[in-house]
């Protein structure tokens, strides 16, 4: 994008930049909503996206590098995660919370595993999500969209609930 429509940046930016805000707050509250584990990631790949898109926004190469890492760390904790609520799927409509829980007592590395890339997709540190999301906000500010990067940070506090409900 920065590359190939550099030079329009201006009508382009603020459109990715509403994207981006769109996309934020309507993956993390249907995300909020769900009962479906499959569900609740479904919504928050939404949000995610917005987050990549962030760097994108930033119309920078710094802010198109940020983005192509958050897609890469974003990829490998979602197929994780994913992977990891198949081995606990009791039905056809897919896990829910009371499927994962007990887990830490029936199986600890793969209960283990779930925390740690649920902890990543919230963007705690010290993980890959934290990186990513750090990388992605900072050409945001960098950029002028702070007021993009602060409704992101505080939709990433609001994802923390719903992924921390699935941990405990």
């Amino acid at each position: 994008f920065v590359v190939a429509f550099g030079p329009a940046a201006s009508a382009w930016r603020p459109l990715v930049a509403a994207m981006a805000a769109a996309t934020m707050v309507i993956g993390n509250l249907g995300a909020l909503a769900q009962g479906n584990l499959k569900r609740l990631l479904a919504y928050s790949s939404i949000a995610h996206a917005g987050y990549a898109l962030v760097g994108i926004a930033a119309g920078t190469a710094e802010g198109g590098a940020a983005a192509v890492f958050y897609l890469g760390a974003y990829g490998l904790m979602t197929v994780g995660a994913f992977a990891l609520l198949t081995l606990v799927e009791t039905g056809p409509e897919g896990p829910g919370l009371e499927d994962v829980a007990g887990l830490s007592a029936t199986r600890p590395a793969a209960s283990a595993a779930l925390a740690v890339c649920l902890v990543s997709l919230i963007g705690l540190p010290p993980t890959g999500g934290f990186l990513a999301k750090f990388y992605v906000f900072r050409a945001g500010v960098q950029s002028g969209l702070t007021w993009l990067v602060l409704l992101g940070v505080i939709l990433s506090a609001v994802s923390a609930v719903y992924y921390l409900r699935v941990v405990r």
